[in-house]
């Protein structure tokens, strides 16, 4: 059998149209959107070693005062430009609290300064704190903290007098009902942290 030009074209045009079936196939797109949560699940329960702080913010909804959908669209994509600029690796997540819904983001490995200047560059009321700690010799755990931003100074934040340290991560079964949560937007599984009282 004689190896054309054209029987490689064929050859390569047959494999790229199975590659692309596989990669749009219903199992392996939900195997990827359990992936996406299992990753935010893993990274907020310290168990990914390169992983040593995350923050969880949002550019949207500047101090907590609803804004048009396009001026949100607008505020998260700035955010997400911000982000790569400085390198940041980051998941999208979605998020209500207060009655307002919100496109968020996970950033992996950030400063609080770093968490300061992105929430006042994004008007920001405050983020989520997230830090690992060991637990025993093969375990580790994130504490989380609510920080509001101190906008009576140039830099500076504080936890919030509200809310409570926790290190336990509520998982889309626990989070049933709940008005205020977190979600992977690729599967609508919702997670949660319990840093105020009910």
């Amino acid at each position: 059998m004689k190896i054309t030009k054209q029987f490689l074209r064929e050859l390569v045009s047959e494999a790229m149209r199975k590659e692309s079936f596989l990669l749009d196939s219903p199992s392996l797109m939900q195997e990827r959107k359990e992936a996406k949560y299992d990753r935010i699940i893993a990274a907020l329960e310290g168990k990914t070693p390169e992983i040593k702080t995350v923050g969880m913010m949002s550019g949207q909804n500047p101090m907590v005062k609803s804004v048009s959908p396009e001026e949100n669209a607008n505020r998260k994509q700035a955010l997400e430009s911000e982000l790569k600029k400085r390198g940041f690796k980051f998941e999208r997540i979605g998020a209500e609290f207060g009655g307002h819904p919100e496109q968020s983001v996970l950033i992996m490995n950030p400063s609080q300064l770093e968490m300061d200047e992105l929430c006042r560059m994004f008007q920001q009321w405050g983020f989520v704190w997230g830090e690992r700690y060991p637990m025993n010799a093969e375990q580790d755990f994130m504490g989380f903290t609510m920080f509001m931003i101190d906008y009576d100074r140039d830099i500076g934040w504080k936890k919030d007098p509200d809310s409570k340290e926790v290190g336990r991560v509520m998982k889309n079964d626990e989070m049933s009902g709940a008005e205020d949560y977190s979600q992977d937007p690729t599967s609508g599984k919702k997670f949660g942290l319990e840093l105020y009282e009910e």
